[in-house]
């Protein structure tokens, strides 16, 4: 009987075969080994010299990876408590291999860095000028327009590296961290927008009734820190058509905005080449914004 990695090599040694039929059941198969069959395909590519079937190894390799991911995902919907372990879960769609120890490591960098200059005299407001003027000034965080020629930008680990994001990218940053030390921000529904809002805190804890969009003090443009006042952001909103929704300034949950950080990375693969990732983000997306 053959063992496993003589299985292996029998599958393997099929990955040219011009029958699309034998083909798809060849990667189905191998499918089923998941991630512990990766180094041998990337073995075989380091051994291949034709180009199509290089192509064909690396199309293998992701969906063996995107399935492993899809699979966290459904793990981390039924407990969605860490917004920054959804924007983790984004990230290792581009960048599998990506250390979450790292990751994790320069996030609570950050967060120590902010915390080391609050203390209990600060008010809130206090807190969130101190949590920007790090950010935005010494951390020297950049905003930058929805590029979507440009993928990097909605993923928090290239973010972190690169220390410039969007509205979408920069907003999870400072909403996790606004978290940690207790600062009552949360991302709100705008159409077309991702608008993080300062609500008034009443209580030690925070019962859901806090959250309603009459207690919003002020609206935060995640993309450079700026404060707007109520005023100030309805007009705007309104000169640009955007005060509409049955859902307007209610609170979106961490599922709901990995899902929307989800829909917006998928628009940047809207090519041919690439259109299997647009399609694979989608699905992600629809998983998480499904009510089961």
């Amino acid at each position: 009987m053959l063992n496993f990695n003589n299985k292996i090599q029998a599958l393997l040694s099929l990955m040219d075969d011009t029958d699309m039929e034998v083909y798809s059941i060849v990667t189905e198969q191998i499918c089923q080994y998941g991630k512990g069959i990766i180094p041998h395909l990337e073995n075989l590519w380091e051994n291949t010299a034709q180009d199509d079937i290089q192509e064909r190894i690396e199309l293998l390799i992701h969906q063996i990876q995107y399935n492993d991911l899809e699979t966290e995902v459904i793990a981390w919907k039924k407990s969605p408590e860490s917004l920054i372990d959804g924007a983790i879960l984004t990230a290792k769609f581009q960048y599998p291999d990506l250390s979450v120890e790292e990751f994790k490591d320069k996030i609570m960098k950050l967060w120590r860095t902010v915390w080391l200059e609050l203390n209990d005299r600060l008010t809130t407001i206090e807190q969130l000028h101190i949590l920007n003027s790090i950010l935005y000034h010494f951390y020297k965080l950049e905003g930058t327009d929805y590029n979507y020629k440009d993928e990097e930008y909605f993923l928090l680990n290239k973010v972190l590296e690169k220390r410039k994001g969007n509205a979408l990218s920069n907003g999870i940053l400072l909403q996790t961290i606004a978290e940690q030390i207790g600062l009552p921000i949360k991302a709100v529904h705008v159409p077309n927008h991702y608008l993080l809002a300062f609500f008034s805190k009443k209580y030690s804890y925070w019962p859901s009734k806090d959250w309603q969009p009459k207690n919003i003090l002020f609206f935060i443009d995640a993309s450079s820190g700026n404060v707007y006042n109520r005023q100030d952001m309805m007009k705007y909103l309104e000169d640009n058509n955007c005060l509409y929704g049955d859902r307007l300034f209610e609170v979106m949950d961490n599922r709901e905005i990995i899902g929307y950080l989800l829909q917006e990375l998928a628009l940047c693969f809207d090519n041919h080449k690439s259109q299997y990732k647009k399609n694979e983000l989608l699905r992600l997306s629809r998983i998480l914004n499904k009510k089961d």
